[in-house]
């Protein structure tokens, strides 16, 4: 059986070393340039590195980060070209929304951010998603271009449109509302693509 190479990562490091990689514990965010892309978390797998997709995605760790190399086990070997093709896609098809993301209002930008954030790390419950708090405001302001003053006065919109509640962290209310609206959108646009 092969070593298990686990690698420690503390909040803002980036993973620098080349290879595939499954996340024990803790959140990291795929970016390209300063850009969100997608948020990965425990039993997540990517590829980090120059020889993957020519080094346009990163990975930062949001806080303490446990991960393992599988790059050379022998699973991962008998899927490594598959996996990676699959990978690669599902970044270009996250960074092509990204790019669309920018035309759509900052109300909206904000909701398609927290939605995502919802189905990629959100714990649902009771109709409810709760976000783990990996960002802060100021970040989150920069991911849907706005000042924090204009974040916070959007936040209390949706706070009072019953869609957040009130509270510190990011708890999305009515979460078969979000889903409908998003996975309703998704299907419209795929639509008008055929």
């Amino acid at each position: 059986m092969n070593d298990v190479n686990v690698m420690k990562l503390a909040k803002g490091d980036v993973v620098k070393e080349t290879g595939a990689y499954v996340v024990l514990s803790g959140y990291l965010l795929c970016k390209a340039s300063q850009n969100l892309v997608h948020f990965v978390q425990a039993g997540d797998i990517f590829i980090a590195g120059d020889n993957f997709c020519s080094g346009v995605f990163y990975y930062e760790a949001k806080g303490d980060v446990r991960l393992a190399l599988i790059e050379n086990t022998t699973t991962w070997g008998s899927l490594e070209i598959q996996k990676r093709e699959f990978l690669t896609r599902q970044n270009m098809h996250l960074l092509i929304k990204r790019v669309d993301f920018f035309s759509l209002s900052v109300k909206r930008r904000l909701m398609a951010l927290l939605y995502q954030a919802g189905t990629e790390i959100g714990v649902v419950h009771d109709n409810l998603c709760e976000l783990p708090t990996i960002m802060t405001q100021q970040e989150v302001a920069e991911y849907v271009n706005c000042t924090r003053e204009y974040l916070s006065g959007l936040r209390r919109t949706l706070v009072n449109e019953g869609l957040l509640a009130k509270k510190n962290s990011w708890v999305l209310q009515n979460w078969s509302t979000w889903e409908e609206e998003f996975e309703g959108s998704l299907k419209e646009r795929q639509a008008e693509m055929q």
